[in-house]
């Protein structure tokens, strides 16, 4: 397995703990740590895809990817 392969799996990974996270209630969606698992997630998927050039994939981990850090961004104001 190429790094590329285990940046997409452990981000993949990283979204899907985050929406498990927030769907049974261990974190606000609202939170930093959602905010930032999603981030952290939305850059691994990001480079799977970029390397794969699948281009529908990549826009949607850069818009879930401005999404969190948005909202990250908000949280320090």
């Amino acid at each position: 397995m190429d790094v590329y392969s285990i940046l997409g799996w452990v981000g993949t990974i990283l979204i899907v703990l985050a929406y498990w996270l927030n769907s049974t209630k261990r974190v606000e969606s609202t939170s930093v740590a959602y905010q930032a698992v999603n981030l952290l997630g939305a850059i691994g998927v990001g480079f799977n895809v970029f390397h794969q050039a699948a281009w529908p994939a990549l826009a949607l981990q850069v818009t879930w990817g401005i999404i969190a850090l948005s909202s990250l961004l908000k949280k320090k104001e």
